[in-house]
């Protein structure tokens, strides 16, 4: 039985997920993403696609890339 009170282990694949819903969410797609932010195409891509880790620093950057809160991308509730 899994414990409710347990954090979800935050990997990139979680991240990734994450990242597709907000997009998806309001509608841009990850090239609006790199205009935002400034973040390197291949690095979104891949980020997206939950195939790197991310930093805090690129975790900053793509909630005000997406107009969203850290804890949106972190904090599954």
């Amino acid at each position: 039985m899994s414990n409710p009170y347990r954090p979800q282990k935050l990997t990139p694949e979680v991240i990734g997920q994450r990242l597709k819903g907000l997009l998806a969410q309001r509608g841009l797609r990850q090239h609006h993403l790199v205009e935002y932010t400034g973040i390197d195409p291949a690095t979104i891509c891949r980020v997206v696609n939950g195939r790197r880790a991310v930093s805090i620093h690129i975790l900053n950057q793509l909630a005000y890339g997406l107009d969203c809160r850290l804890k949106d991308l972190v904090d599954p509730d």
